[in-house]
């Protein structure tokens, strides 16, 4: 750095708290979208998800159906993605995170263990959120597609898609298009707008 050379861009913070942040010495940066949701994130999402599974079942006798969930980009950065795990816990799967705490994907939680539906999630980032977190938003639509795909317990979410998929052919559209939008869970504002 003090020849004027090029210094490599990394994680910061406190090396006990932060392992990525070793070797320190870097052009570093203080958020990781790589490490969302974090696993403390995860047990309180969890959290928020049985208390939407338990007020339903209390005022409706039954589980929620859908479950709409904005997503803010500055709330995802400030509690390191509690909105995501909820999604990801009503559609029955959890994070799956490498030796550094990065997420490197999803695991399927068994329907057994879940004992209740696989609920459908319609998301809708800001466009900030859009613009900050594009990871995320892949993510989430995997997660989605991956949830939709599970045939082990009830499945709203590809019931849903199949109901969709039905009302948009009845409208006219071909089937393959009809399959692929019927299976979109995330709106959100164009890029720019």
């Amino acid at each position: 750095g003090l020849k004027g050379g090029y210094i490599p861009s990394g994680e910061g913070n406190d090396p006990i708290r932060n392992l990525g942040a070793i070797p320190t010495g870097k052009n570093f940066f203080g958020f990781n979208p790589d490490k969302i949701p974090s696993s403390s994130a995860w047990d309180l999402g969890r959290q928020a998800a049985h208390q939407i599974i338990n007020k339903n079942l209390k005022e409706k006798k039954r589980c929620p159906d859908k479950v709409a969930v904005v997503l803010w980009a500055t709330e995802t950065i400030r509690n390191e993605g509690i909105n995501e795990s909820t999604i990801l816990y009503l559609m029955g799967l959890k994070p799956k995170w490498d030796k550094t705490g990065r997420v490197i994907g999803t695991e399927v939680i068994s329907g057994k263990k879940l004992n209740r539906p696989r609920i459908d999630v319609l998301m809708n980032p800001s466009g900030l959120y859009r613009d900050l977190l594009p990871n995320m938003i892949l993510f989430l639509d995997r997660a989605v597609q991956k949830a939709a795909l599970q045939t082990d317990i009830e499945n709203l979410i590809s019931e849903h898609s199949r109901q969709i998929k039905t009302r948009l052919i009845e409208f006219g559209m071909d089937k393959e298009k009809a399959d692929i939008l019927a299976k979109i869970r995330i709106f959100t504002e164009k890029p720019g707008s």
